[in-house]
């Protein structure tokens, strides 16, 4: 008699896995970071209360966590993409009972148990699916990019919106003291007539006068109910928060050559490019989906009439494989999938060089409004000064006698005028700046000292 085979050597499946665990390489590299994020830009502005405004908005807004779950969809996609090359281990158990005429024809009856484990492994060896976890790759980066942009966004739009309810404040202000000079001025008129010194059908110009600035006064009210509104939603809840602070007094200096560094500070021209990178890799991917696919598989398991039997070394198998497969004709199919790839690709690459330009020339407008802005800015402030100037000397001539009180109140209400100006034209200054700060991507840090 020939010699017994002996019986399977133990822990063979094991070992099967270590082996496949070998060829599949390395583990799969780590998950790209998010874009970052640019520093804290607001505090350019000198605005303490934008720290906690800026938190709600970021913790809270809906708009923001939608793109933050857009986000986490990214991925996930490019985890299960990495998965697609890893190894895989199924383990498989069954029982069965066989008996009657037929079985007993061809073979045995009774009670059969198996268990089988079977390791299989697709080896990536002409990088056919590296393009696609390239691509996966980039579209996390594309997501976090796009999700840094709509942040931006976001808490621009809620700085934006703080500046121009601190700018109605101020503006509510001027307003009731316009008011108070109507006022005074009517009824000083109203004296006049009484004494027989100012016709009835004088009195018109001073109540229109102050209808007038009753309207601007509920004018400026409003408007700042509406921004503490939006700013409300903008952080996601249903009370505007309490308003505190002032409105700055200038929009900060800009640093030269911000602008040149677009291509990296900009997060929707980084999510295009991450976009076209992702449609490269694509392609490459489809191009190479004609090479042949190579499997690898390792299997082994036991078989018993008895439960127990299936602990017994005799009754244990083995067995590797490899599997090699190759298209030969499909019609057709792979030449259009890559002409379709190509297409996405110059797609892609068309639209990060649409971003680009559009992103230079946005930020050109928002530098030259804010310099139109600025020149404005100076204009007013010096006028105001010429009406405050005229103002003191109305002031020490109502004191010596040589002037009347009604002259100091139209000296009085020209002052108030060019301050309403000179505060439209400040906020005008600061939203150009955030309007910038948008159009550049980020910030700048503030200047010291």
């Amino acid at each position: 008699m020939g010699k017994r085979p002996g019986p399977a050597r133990p822990f063979s499946v094991v070992r099967a896995l270590a082996a496949v665990l070998a060829l599949a390489g390395a583990a799969a590299a780590a998950e790209p970071a998010s874009g970052a994020r640019p520093d804290a830009w607001w505090r350019v502005f000198g605005d303490p209360a934008l720290d906690a405004v800026i938190a709600r908005v970021d913790a809270a807004n809906p708009t923001i966590a939608r793109y933050a779950a857009r986000l986490d969809g990214a991925r996930a996609a490019a985890r299960a993409q990495r998965a697609e090359t890893s190894p895989t281990l199924s383990l498989e158990g069954g029982a069965s009972d066989a008996g009657g005429p037929l079985i007993n024809a061809v073979g045995g009856s009774g009670s059969l148990f198996s268990a089988r484990a079977m390791v299989s492994w697709q080896a990536d060896l002409f990088g056919k699916t590296s393009g696609l976890r390239e691509a996966s790759r980039d579209e996390v980066i594309a997501a976090a990019a796009q999700r840094d942009g709509v942040r931006l966004l976001v808490e621009s739009e809620a700085v934006l919106a703080r500046f121009e309810a601190l700018a109605a404040d101020a503006g509510l202000d001027l307003a009731q003291r316009r008011l108070a000079l109507a006022s005074e001025d009517a009824a000083t008129a109203a004296r006049a007539r009484d004494l027989g010194l100012r016709a009835a059908s004088d009195m018109r110009a001073p109540r229109d006068a102050v209808a007038a600035a009753r309207i601007a006064v509920d004018s400026a009210r409003l408007r700042r109910q509406q921004a503490l509104d939006r700013l409300a939603a903008l952080m996601g809840e249903r009370e505007p928060p309490p308003l505190t602070g002032t409105l700055a007094s200038d929009a900060p200096p800009v640093p030269a050559g911000l602008a040149g560094d677009l291509l990296t500070r900009r997060p929707d021209i980084g999510a295009a490019r991450a976009r076209l990178q992702a449609s490269d890799a694509r392609l490459r991917a489809t191009r190479r989906a004609w090479l042949p696919d190579i499997t690898l598989t390792a299997s082994g398991g036991a078989a018993s009439s008895t439960l127990l039997g299936l602990l017994e070394a005799a009754s244990r198998g083995y067995g590797m494989g490899l599997l090699l497969a190759t298209p030969l004709f499909d019609g057709g199919r792979h030449s259009a999938r890559v002409a379709g790839a190509r297409a996405a690709t110059d797609e892609a690459r068309a639209a990060y060089d649409e971003q680009v330009l559009a992103a230079f020339r946005e930020t050109a407008d928002c530098l030259a409004t804010l310099a139109a802005a600025r020149a404005r800015q100076a204009e007013l402030a010096a006028r105001l000064a010429d009406e405050r100037a005229a103002l003191a000397a109305m002031r020490r001539g109502i004191a010596t006698g040589l002037r009347s009180r009604s002259a100091g109140l139209a000296a009085e209400g020209a002052v108030l005028e060019r301050e309403e100006d000179a505060l439209h034209a400040r906020a005008e200054t600061l939203a150009a700046a955030v309007r910038l700060v948008r159009a550049l991507g980020g910030g700048w840090s503030p200047t010291p000292g």
